[in-house]
């Protein structure tokens, strides 16, 4: 009951992530707390423009908050679009890894729904390794109604002809 108090009390608060700092979870920065509070907000949402002015290391630091925001459940997620948008490089790694593991799933369908505003090559290489995946059920209508005839093409290659899952992502 005493955790929950004060759970509730760092989450209302702004001040914390919603879960504290453990040996496999570091401690956010004073940046990485910035973004985090400043994406908390429900109303109104915050451009990513903004959210980026907040920091000197804008693609860590979203990734940062992306990977362990816990609560408000929109706070991760609006840090993946910003992220995904704003510096896809470096998002690269943390996508292929979102669109091929069931325990991201809402990363990966919110990755999904982003190819056609992604540079082609990532979003081709999303799209290849989701459908590789284990997502991908979820993932093959969402490619097929692509407007981008390049990646709407991937929904009908069937899965033996698509290039084998990279090593790092294979189970």
């Amino acid at each position: 009951m005493r955790a929950l108090i004060v759970s509730l009390a760092l989450a209302s608060a702004g001040l914390a992530f919603a879960l504290p700092a453990t040996a496999a979870t570091p401690a956010p920065s004073v940046s990485q707390q910035a973004v985090y509070k400043a994406l908390s907000v429900r109303d109104p949402v915050p451009t990513c423009a903004a959210i980026t002015a907040l920091t000197d290391q804008p693609a860590a630091d979203l990734a940062f908050v992306a990977e362990h925001a816990a609560q408000p459940a929109w706070a991760g997620m609006r840090a993946a679009e910003c992220l995904l948008e704003g510096h896809p490089d470096a998002a690269r790694p943390l996508a292929r890894r979102w669109v091929t593991s069931t325990e991201s799933r809402g990363f990966a369908l919110m990755a999904l729904g982003m190819l056609d505003r992604l540079p082609r090559g990532l979003a081709v290489e999303l799209a290849q390794v989701a459908r590789r995946g284990p997502l991908a059920d979820a993932a093959t209508p969402r490619i097929a109604r692509s407007p981008v005839p390049e990646i709407a093409a991937i929904a009908a290659v069937p899965v033996a002809d698509l290039p084998p899952l990279p090593d790092d992502l294979r189970p």
